[in-house]
């Protein structure tokens, strides 16, 4: 969700994928992995069951790489001129893992996902049975529901689901019904999250002492500035030669998203380089194609980058004033006149 709302590359670090059993093969494939996911920054890499990947690197015992891998990831955690790469990590416990994660600088923001509300439990059941092709009203679930549903998950109430399609089949209807789920609750159905109550309220706990927030709180929890801008800053450029088309400057340097860009023209070809701003790697060069017209210079950038770095594929470089042989320019990302 995170990649989709920002627009951007998801990818996924499998640590065991990581780990090979030839000295030195571990970390190089993990520096691989990071230098891969800065590459394709701005992106979202996902880090799932962070305590079974981070946790089983502490250890030791065989003399493996375990404990310089973690050396490794927290150190690229840390490391504020990294290229944008939003880390995102998953636990199911907090068992296992190192203090040392926990480091202010190395994530931003914690969130522990709790058990849902007496209503949201409702509309969960309300939506697992609406998939059996008739629409269920959270109303209509709640009238012989009721409160059975508190301290439920969401995983509960999809294997309460279950249990009651079953028997529901077995009497031989395509969806279950109110006495298929009171058939289940008197056999004994009792959720997870009840049977492991001892271990939740000390799993609440270490969520308070390393100061995790309610992700129903997010919403109040500050975010990090874009590093998008619409409009360019800090521009300049030297003097203009001519061109099929009409004058065009020698190059421009501005800086828009956070990022700083130069454009060299290419005087005989009709082309410009621009150089990569210097906390980011791409795998390509990038140029764009110029063309003049009546109203600036018209470019078009190859590859396109991804969104979130500020530089759109086409753009315009528009004289401010002519005064001879010098002229200002400015960049403008919002005219396009083809």
């Amino acid at each position: 969700m995170a990649a989709a709302r920002l627009e951007v590359p998801l990818l996924a670090l499998q640590m065991g994928r990581v780990l090979e059993k030839w000295v030195g093969s571990s970390e190089q494939r993990l520096d691989a992995a990071i230098s891969t996911a800065e590459s394709s920054a701005p992106c979202v890499l996902l880090i799932d069951e962070l305590e079974k990947t981070v946790g089983s690197l502490q250890s030791n015992e065989s003399g493996g790489p375990g404990p310089q891998l973690l050396a490794r990831l927290l150190d690229w955690l840390s490391t504020e001129q990294r290229p944008p790469v939003y880390v995102v990590a998953t636990a199911n416990s907090l068992d296992g893992l190192p203090t040392e994660l926990w480091r202010a600088g190395r994530f931003d923001h914690k969130f522990y996902v709790g058990l849902p509300s007496g209503e949201a439990c409702l509309e969960i059941l309300a939506s697992r049975l609406s998939a059996f092709g008739k629409p269920v009203s959270m109303r209509s679930v709640k009238d012989w529901a009721g409160t059975k549903l508190d301290g439920y998950s969401g995983a509960d109430i999809d294997a309460l689901v279950r249990e009651a399609a079953d028997i529901a089949l077995r009497r031989r209807r395509g969806s279950p019904e109110p006495a298929d789920f009171e058939a289940v609750w008197t056999d004994g159905f009792a959720p997870q999250s009840k049977q492991w109550g001892a271990k939740y309220a000390t799993g609440s706990e270490k969520l308070k002492e390393h100061k995790f927030v309610n992700a129903g709180d997010a919403a109040h929890v500050s975010t990090p500035p874009t590093r998008t801008a619409r409009k360019p800053e800090a521009v300049r450029t030297d003097s203009d030669y001519w061109a099929a088309g009409g004058k065009m400057p020698n190059w421009v340097r501005f800086r828009v998203g956070g990022y700083d860009y130069t454009i060299e023209m290419n005087p005989f070809n009709n082309t410009a380089k621009i150089s990569k701003p210097r906390d980011l790697t791409f795998n390509q060069p990038l140029v764009a194609t110029v063309r003049g017209a009546s109203t600036g210079v018209l470019l078009t950038v190859h590859p396109p980058l991804p969104q979130g770095l500020g530089l759109p594929q086409n753009f315009m470089l528009v004289p401010r004033h002519d005064t001879g042989e010098a002229r200002e320019w400015d960049v403008d990302f919002e005219r396009w006149d083809a």
